[in-house]
């Protein structure tokens, strides 16, 4: 395992973990209105073929940016190199999943049901 170093600008190769599913969430339906949030009180989240975990979407109390930091060069006065630092917001986080309770075993006939699919 190698230690994560924030000023690096290698790209990380993410670990696949599970699948979330939002099965109250269907925009598709002729009753789903976009301003009800009820959909959000249900969220499972699949790990591997045979865990669930059930969980809720929350607001967060304050919005968190997720910031990465730039270095550029610029020429200075009298032909001498000063760096200058950026900030770059890549992403605004205004909700969380929260998970409430321990891993359920499930089958994998479970997975597709739960996302409205049929097992072949």
């Amino acid at each position: 395992m190698r230690d994560f170093d924030p000023s690096s600008t290698e790209q990380i190769t993410p670990i696949p973990v599970g699948r979330i599913d939002f099965p109250d969430y269907q925009p598709d339906s002729l009753t789903f209105d976009p301003n009800d949030k009820k959909w959000m009180k249900r969220v499972y989240m699949y790990i591997g073929e045979h865990q669930r975990l059930h969980g809720e979407v929350k607001a967060l109390g304050k919005a968190v940016g997720v910031v990465r930091r730039r270095e550029r060069q610029r020429e200075g006065v009298n032909g001498g190199e000063e760096e200058k630092e950026e900030l770059e917001v890549l992403e605004i986080i205004r909700y969380k999943i929260v998970f409430g309770t321990r891993p359920e075993p499930v089958t994998r006939g479970e997975q597709f049901i739960s996302r409205g699919f049929e097992q072949t």
